[in-house]
């Protein structure tokens, strides 16, 4: 069978991911298999025509592909999401039709489903046979049984595929709303509230329509007070290829525009409002791009406390899973979104309000400091980025000393006197004549507690 790898991640031969696939090429040698590092390599298919005609004769020859990912800020890197953008624009989505496809990625396990679903996602609008998703990690790789999983996974897919077995598309295609936003020439303005920074982030360009309308309707409700910066207009050198120089140090390698914007724009910002458009399932690869590169202020929270929104043209309803990544993204740095406002609506005057509330909402949220409460997303990135930083410090020197001097290292085990408690009713409760009495009374002084706080 011919077996094309789709390398996903800007660190090429290098990355966890390609060395994974090589593990299983030694398993299973009866394939022919080819690698086209798309990460690492993505100006030259995009810029150089020998490099693109080259990747087609490759697409063409191909039974299976086989995308490699790492996750990159909850979604993939901005290099596999310009590739991913290229195909359309290049009108190459018929040499991908009827093939067979997976997907390998290798992350903590955190919101790694999200990168699997989307390349899933991406399949099935390619018309592709989506068979089977693989998510894996180092620590993974070095327990007991480890690499055997993986291996089982590669034999599954390629059972599946002798014995000619085709899945249900698991996503359907997305409509796209074909209304033109035309707001009415007068809307409601908001007084001026001093000492508020906004910061208004997007990718608008002159084909933007709705999105630029909602934007000029956003500014103009509390004029004078936002600061607007164009992704497109500003320097950006290149992706992030996590090379982990800054992780140390907080230096980015590349000499650009993007730390300057951070520093200037977003750092001093009350709010921060992000606009964007919807391309393939996600947002641009400029987007992605810029994201990515905010690694070199580390993984911990860049803006806690501060009050975010966005503003999104496309079928943001359709996709749960963009949403699922934009707030998984705000939370784990901290910021506390007032929301999504997307294009969806079938009268401009019913989007304008929307607008209007939304921006009442979020100047109130400064006003009044208000904060919710973190779910799932922030939480469950918190405890998996602060177990990764204590492990690593030396990698993570920057995030390490941030969650040292914030007391962010809130270990379970820490509490000793909890700890003892509950080993002795563990102990207890493995004779039937104690365990009713210990769970009663913990039933009781939980209520108890409860009533207390209230």
């Amino acid at each position: 069978m011919k077996v094309l790898v789709l390398n996903g991640s800007p660190k090429g031969s290098l990355s966890f991911s390609l060395q994974c696939f090589d593990f299983l090429k030694t398993q299973f040698p009866g394939n022919h298999y080819e690698v086209i590092h798309v990460g690492q390599r993505i100006n030259a298919i995009e810029k150089r025509q020998k490099t693109f005609t080259s990747l087609i004769e490759k697409l063409k020859e191909a039974e299976l592909i086989i995308w490699l990912s790492p996750v990159y800020y909850f979604a993939v890197p901005a290099q596999l999401k310009r590739f991913v953008e290229i195909i359309y624009e290049r009108k190459i989505e018929y040499l991908f039709k009827g093939k067979y496809a997976c997907v390998l990625t290798t992350s903590l396990h955190f919101a790694d489903y999200l990168v699997q679903n989307y390349i899933n996602a991406i399949c099935d609008d390619l018309g592709m046979n989506f068979l089977e998703g693989f998510s894996t990690s180092l620590a993974d790789m070095q327990k007991p049984g480890g690499k055997n999983e993986l291996k089982l996974f590669f034999k599954f897919l390629l059972d599946n595929i002798s014995r000619g077995i085709a899945y249900n598309r698991k996503y359907p295609p997305l409509h796209f709303n074909s209304n033109s936003y035309t707001p009415e020439e007068s809307h409601q303005h908001l007084p001026e509230i001093k000492n508020i920074k906004m910061t208004l982030l997007t990718d608008m360009d002159n084909q933007s329509g709705n999105l630029q309308q909602m934007i000029n309707v956003f500014t103009g409700i509390v004029p004078g007070q936002i600061k607007l910066v164009n992704l497109n207009v500003i320097n950006i050198k290149a992706g992030c290829f996590h090379c982990l120089h800054c992780t140390v140090d907080g230096i980015c390698v590349h000499e650009d525009d993007v730390a300057r914007v951070f520093h200037q724009y977003l750092l001093p910002a009350d709010i921060i409002i992000f606009a964007a458009a919807i391309r393939e399932r996600y947002l641009s690869a400029r987007w992605k791009m810029f994201i990515d590169r905010l690694l070199f202020n580390g993984l911990s929270p860049a803006f806690p406390g501060k009050q975010t929104g966005f503003l999104i043209a496309g079928p943001l309803q359709q996709l749960p899973d963009l949403r699922y990544m934009l707030e998984t993204y705000v939370q784990t740095q901290g910021m506390n979104n007032i929301g999504f406002i997307s294009d969806e609506y079938e009268q401009p005057e019913d989007l304008t309000k929307a607008i209007y509330h939304f921006t009442q909402s979020l100047l109130w949220a400064v006003e009044n400091n208000y904060r919710k409460p973190m779910t799932f997303h922030g939480v469950g990135g918190h405890k998996i980025f602060r177990d990764f930083f204590y492990e690593y410090p030396h990698l993570y020197w920057k995030d390490h000393m941030y969650y040292k001097k914030n007391n962010l290292y809130d270990f379970p085990q820490k509490r000793k006197i909890r700890s003892i408690k509950n080993k002795l009713n563990s102990f207890f409760c493995r004779f039937t004549r104690f365990r009713s009495r210990i769970l009663k009374r913990a039933r009781i002084s939980y209520f108890q507690s409860i009533k207390k706080l209230f």
